[in-house]
């Protein structure tokens, strides 16, 4: 007669372990939902906006426009990034605290440009694709000052110079 074959047990350090795995895992499964449930949501607000126009200081990062005219229009017409577009809203700054209330239109408008080159050339929030377009630039604006509230606020839009519009989305979300 042979002997039964003992089962093996587990020892209670395997049993600790087997739990914390398992933990572990519904943990990532859920943060994997949740941020794809964030992520669809957002994308379906943003697809509500195309189409629709939109005030300057209402427009935001990674929206894209169907004009860039050269003086600050009353509102933008926001298109789908995937399609032509001629510019893309990539980068705001609110300079309330740093900037002198008494500077003019003119200078302020000089400053917004300046912000944007800088923002340009160090490529904040915009992707390394924009390599692929020899004539890009960035326009700035300033909002006027009855907008924000007795602020400065800088807009920049990245667009070409040859006026050939852009082909696809170039913001990319700065990291947190």
């Amino acid at each position: 007669m042979t002997a039964p074959i003992p089962r093996p047990r587990w020892a209670p350090g395997d049993v600790v372990l087997l739990v914390v795995v398992i933990v572990l895992a519904v943990a990532v499964l859920g943060l994997f939902a949740l941020s794809t449930v964030v992520f669809v949501s957002n994308a379906r607000a943003a697809d509500a906006r195309i189409g629709e126009s939109y005030e300057l200081a209402d427009l935001r990062e990674g929206d894209c426009v169907s004009e860039l005219p050269q003086y600050v229009p009353t509102e933008f017409t926001l298109v789908d990034c995937a399609q032509p577009h001629a510019a893309e809203f990539v980068f705001f700054v609110d300079q309330t605290d740093a900037v002198d209330s008494n500077l003019g239109d003119r200078a302020l408008a000089e400053l917004a440009d300046t912000y944007c080159d800088t923002t340009f050339r160090y490529r904040i929030n915009i992707s390394e694709d924009v390599d692929e377009l020899p004539d890009a630039a960035m326009n700035g604006y300033v909002g006027s000052r009855a907008t924000f509230a007795g602020g400065t606020r800088f807009q920049c839009f990245l667009y070409n110079t040859t006026g050939e519009p852009l082909e696809r989305g170039y913001y990319v979300a700065p990291d947190l």
